[in-house]
This record gives C-alpha cells, structure tokens and sequence, in this order.
C-alpha cells in the first residue's frame, strides 16, 4: 500500500506542477479557481496524512525494540529465580514444579506477563529461601521493576499500534480523496483539450516507478 501512496503522491505533485506552468491555458479552458483548489487542498491533506502514518509507523517499531529489551530483562530475572529455588530446594520436585523449572520460557510477551505476576508472588513467599542461594536482597525490588518495566513497555507498544492504525486510516481515505480529484481534473482535460494531443500530454499520469519507496504499513503482531 505504501508504494502506492508514494506513487499517488508524486503523480499528484506532477500534475499540479503541470496546473501552475499551464494555468492561463487552462483558465482560458473554463478551469475555475475551486478546480484547481480540489487537487492541491486533496493533495495537501494526503501527505500530511502520511507524513503522520509514517511517524507512526516509526513510532511503534522504537516501542517494539523497548519492548523487546524489557522483556529480555524479564524473562532473565525469571531464570535467575528458577536457578535459585533449584539451589535452595534441591532435589524437591515439588517446589521446582512450581517455580516451573525446566519449563520452557514463554514467547508471546503477553504470557510472559502473566509468569511475571505469578514469580511476583512467589518471590514474595519465598524470599528467604531465596537470598543466598543465588539471590541477594537487592534482587526483589529489581525483578519487581523488571516487570513494571516490561508492563509499561507492553502498553505503550500497544497504543502505538492503535494509533498507527488510526493513522493508516485516515491517510488511506485523504489519498482515495486525492485519487479522485486527480481523475476529475484530468477528464477535465480530456474534455477540454479533446483536440490538443500536446496538452493532453502534459497531463498524462507519470510512470509506474518514479515515486519513492515505500515503508511497511502493518503493526507487529500482539505481543
């Protein structure tokens, strides 16, 4: 979609290019002022609309790799509490069983979350098995900032999804608007310069591939 946008918004630039060196020419046509207004108000909005959904988009992949960092310190907080209970408790299947030892760690950032809260509560209930055997004091208030730090981080990303999609949106309908002003204005042309070959030309839809590339409109995955 995004190569598409580009490539409207260029054809856009090109035809009012060709609207202000031919105005006196198309005046003459019977071109009010309002036609000439409809394409460049349409082609405005359009690209502030993108230049919005591009910032978006660049928006939510700095939360993902904040969000990605988070949940690395998180899910290693995690293993250093699984190693200290099997210091602490040995060969004691049961209590390994609940620190879910030998579990693999989850990836989807949600259920991540979700193991957070749950060795949240273990370490409140286990503390003072747990210092000394690999954990210090320290190591409570840091793994509770650990998970703070991967819930916020987890919001944020999420937001920015949303408005990246809301962006999408209102760009997607401000270059349909545009799309179509620029085809109303060029059967203009047709119509009024049905005889003139020339200026036919000079209006004609720029090729395929002299827009600029394109970026990646759709948000990461839910985490």
């Amino acid at each position: 979609m995004s190569k598409n946008v580009d490539y409207t918004l260029a054809d856009a630039a090109a035809l009012i290019t060709s609207i202000n060196e031919n105005e006196a020419a198309l005046t003459a046509k019977g071109m009010g002022a309002e036609k000439k207004t409809a394409v460049t108000d349409a082609y405005e909005a359009a690209k502030q609309k993108n230049i919005y959904q591009l910032k978006a988009v660049k928006l939510v992949n700095e939360k993902t790799v904040e969000q990605d960092i988070a949940y690395g310190v998180l899910n290693q907080s995690i293993s250093k509490i699984q190693n200290a209970a099997k210091s602490a408790f040995g060969a004691d299947k049961a209590l390994l069983k609940k620190f879910r030892v030998g579990d693999n760690h989850p990836r989807p950032v949600k259920t991540l979350i979700t193991w957070g809260g749950y060795f949240q509560g273990l370490l409140l209930e286990h503390d003072d098995d747990l210092i000394g055997n690999g954990l210090v004091a320290e190591d409570i208030p840091a793994y509770s900032t650990s998970y703070q730090n991967l819930l916020g981080a987890d919001s944020t990303q999420e937001s920015a999804k949303h408005n990246q999609i809301s962006a999408t949106t209102a760009r997607d309908a401000a270059v349909k608007v545009l799309t179509e002003e620029v085809r109303k204005f060029r059967n203009f042309i047709k119509s009024a310069f049905a005889d003139n070959k020339e200026m036919q030309q000079k209006f004609k839809a720029i090729p395929k591939g002299r827009s600029g590339a394109g970026g990646d409109d759709t948000p990461p995955p839910a985490g």
